[in-house]
């Protein structure tokens, strides 16, 4: 029993002292169409990116799956229904998945990107470009729409998200601007 005790903080040594060289890609989809996954993937691969990616798929398909194999992405099927009622529409929730995937593995990887997938094409390795911003990178959306003009931001404020209708999120942010929660190193 001693010497298993002693195994957990052994891997945390070597944990803290392991420089790590690798990279992740961290999504997550919901009914994704095939060739909107196809595009994410293939155009990441083509630009040389050979980062870890994982994909959380609350509704996994087999042709998603096959992608993900034909393309070496991981997909992680979890239970969409108990996160998006827990937590909140899958912008929001993500965040949860991503820090319990993260919780014993940070120590695995260099830089880490959180990124939409069903929007995103790759025209090169983001990683590439990491040392330029000097670490984290957050991106605002247009100025054009606030959160209360935008239908989609008002959809995961009213119908997507009992919470923060009972909260009127909508009510108390529909006047800012947009941030995009979607792609952050």
């Amino acid at each position: 029993l001693k010497s298993m005790v002693r195994i957990p903080l052994l891997l945390a040594l070597i944990a803290s002292t392991y420089e790590a060289d690798r990279n992740l890609i961290l999504g997550a989809e919901y009914n994704i169409k095939p060739h909107e996954y196809r595009i994410f993937l293939a155009s990441l691969r083509s630009s040389g990116c050979g980062a870890d990616v994982v994909i959380f798929s609350g509704r996994p398909r087999k042709v998603i799956s096959q992608l993900s194999e034909t393309f070496g992405a991981t997909l992680i099927t979890y239970d969409f229904d108990h996160m998006n009622q827990t937590y909140g529409p899958v912008g929001v929730h993500r965040f949860h998945l991503y820090r319990r995937f993260l919780e014993h593995r940070r120590h695995l990887y260099k830089h880490v990107l959180h990124t939409d997938v069903r929007d995103v094409m790759f025209q090169d390795d983001p990683f590439q470009r990491i040392n330029a911003y000097g670490g984290g990178v957050f991106f605002l959306e247009s100025n054009h729409l606030l959160i209360g003009t935008s239908p989609t931001n008002r959809g995961w404020m009213t119908d997507n998200c009992t919470v923060y209708q009972r909260e009127r999120m909508l009510e108390a942010t529909g006047h800012r601007l947009r941030s995009c929660s979607g792609n952050m190193f």
